[in-house]
């Protein structure tokens, strides 16, 4: 029975690399806005808590930190040109 739940977790964390991968590509693409980003990013670690061992905790922080790096550069970018946009029309 460990082995089973052991590999469901790691399934689940397999799982929620490629959701907030897809989530962070549609952010970068324009597709979804950074309030709707965060949003779904909070959602899919939701749903992914409950099925995890407090060893494997880690894991899942390596995943945020590299997530919120994306999308915090690409929020930074996306200010530094609408502002530099805005300081060229005045």
């Amino acid at each position: 029975m460990g082995t089973n739940n052991q590999a469901y977790v790691s399934t689940a964390l397999e799982v929620y690399k490629r959701e907030t991968h897809e989530i962070v590509g549609r952010f970068l693409s324009h597709q979804l806005s950074f309030q709707d980003c965060i949003a779904d990013l909070h959602t899919a670690l939701a749903r992914l808590l409950p099925s995890l061992k407090p060893v494997q905790f880690d894991a899942v922080r390596v995943i945020l930190l590299a997530n919120n790096d994306a999308v915090m550069n690409e929020e930074a970018r996306r200010s530094a040109t609408k502002k530099a946009s805005n300081d060229r029309v005045f």
